[in-house]
């Protein structure tokens, strides 16, 4: 089977780990429902957990890369930190997963 590869953006700067977890808890939950709990649905539904890690970037590009090559079909999201060098756009958290589809 294949896998396909889901981002999502989580615009709270002051966000801790634990708020970042529920928020791709959320995320996971939310595409269960929308999408079925069959299986092979290519969303966040066919993540297993969430991980934030401790890698930040300047750069969103940069941090989605980063995402796409290190995280693993059937393996968790995986969540890091974005803080722009730009001081009019405000830190967030990009959360990536490969999804089997």
């Amino acid at each position: 089977m294949g896998a396909v590869y889901q981002e999502s953006v989580f615009k709270n700067p002051t966000a801790d780990p634990q708020e970042v977890r529920d928020y791709g808890h959320a995320l996971i939950e939310k595409a269960e429902w929308d999408h079925g709990h069959m299986g092979y649905s290519g969303s966040f539904a066919e993540a297993h957990g969430v991980t934030v890690l401790a890698e930040m970037f300047n750069d969103g590009e940069e941090a989605s890369q980063w995402l796409n090559d290190n995280a693993e079909k059937g393996g968790p999201m995986l969540a890091v930190k974005v803080v722009p060098e730009i001081e009019e756009v405000a830190p967030f958290w990009l959360i990536g997963a490969w999804c089997s589809e």
